[in-house]
């Protein structure tokens, strides 16, 4: 079971630019986590995927309409933030880093 509560409207502030907004829409108590997904600096490319929440740690995969699959792995720094890698699935040697850009509730 997850320490935090991920659902609602938070970015994937990532250091290579091209930021991802996510809306997780559900939490389950097992963990699962399902979501919706855009990317603000090209307009109309959104995606939908799963993932997991467990613990301190957070996994989500997110499949593009560019044809392109993210995902997006990390875990709650000391702010309640949660900092990670994201990577094309296509390409995970090309990996950046990421931060939400606000807490995560409990």
């Amino acid at each position: 079971m997850a320490e935090f509560n991920c659902k609602g409207e938070w970015d994937a502030i990532q250091a290579a630019g091209g930021n991802a907004h996510f809306n997780v829409q559900a939490q389950l108590p097992d963990g699962l986590v399902v979501a919706t997904a855009s990317q603000p600096a090209a307009p109309g490319v959104v995606g939908s995927g799963i993932g997991r929440a467990d613990g301190r740690g957070f996994f989500l995969r997110i499949t593009w309409s560019n044809d392109t699959v993210g995902v997006y792995s990390g875990a709650l720094d000391p702010e309640w933030r949660l900092t990670g890698t994201g990577f094309d699935e296509k390409h995970p040697e090309f990996q950046t880093s990421l931060a939400s850009s606000r807490n995560i509730l409990i």
